[in-house]
């Protein structure tokens, strides 16, 4: 290449626009994918297995808080340590959407609210699990989540002497609590799944007999 052509390739670098912050986000959304899909995606990313359901509909106005927290999980393509809090509580913020649209709207069960009329998202939890059946297991898993973020959240711990520390968390103990966090969502997942598909079969993109054979007491 002649003295004068690398000049010109140089100049070309440094000339090239840089994107703007609208362009970058733009460009990770479509790598991304059709965003109206992103709370099935997370599903089956949690479960390694295709629900084949479309959440768009069944979820009502509840899917837009649902889809930005999905696609906030979505973004991390790999989990590391210092995400692991992140992934977690957006995750539960995103299924916390599918549980309550099922209990409100399908089983038509109000969840009471606490004193005083504090709204907590554990009350779900406590609901699923009085209503008994399989649907206890889905409060109890999403409970264990729950915990295990608390413990990433709250780190601020009082030592013998009577001072505030901040509890050190290994990179393999936050690696553990993720992995501990799918095992559970994926459990309370093989649950919803059929319990969905069941009840809003117009949003099924295929059948899936294997999850209709898992479907379990709704209790």
């Amino acid at each position: 290449m002649s003295f004068t052509a690398q000049r010109q390739k140089i100049l070309e670098q440094t000339q090239r626009p840089v994107l703007s912050p609208y362009e970058v986000a733009y460009l990770i959304v479509a790598e991304m994918g059709d965003t109206d899909t992103a709370v099935e995606r997370l599903v089956d990313r949690i479960r390694q297995s295709a629900c084949l359901f479309a959440f768009r509909e069944p979820l009502g106005t509840e899917f837009f808080a649902a889809r930005d927290y999905a696609l906030n999980c979505l973004e991390i393509r790999t989990i590391q340590p210092r995400r692991v809090k992140e992934w977690i509580s957006d995750c539960l913020k995103c299924m916390d959407c599918v549980l309550l649209v099922y209990v409100r709207d399908v089983l038509h069960d109000a969840v009471p609210v606490g004193a005083n009329g504090q709204v907590r998202e554990r009350d779900v939890y406590s609901r699923y699990e009085q209503r008994g059946g399989d649907l206890a297991l889905v409060g109890m898993c999403f409970h264990n989540v729950y915990q295990k973020r608390s413990e990433l959240e709250h780190v601020q711990v009082v030592t013998e002497d009577g001072q505030r520390r901040i509890r050190e968390m290994s990179g393999k103990k936050k690696l553990q609590a993720h992995g501990f966090a799918v095992q559970q969502l994926a459990k309370a997942l093989d649950v919803m799944i059929p319990l969905y598909r069941t009840a809003f079969p117009s949003a099924c993109t295929s059948d899936a007999p294997e999850d209709e054979a898992r479907g379990g007491n709704a209790g």
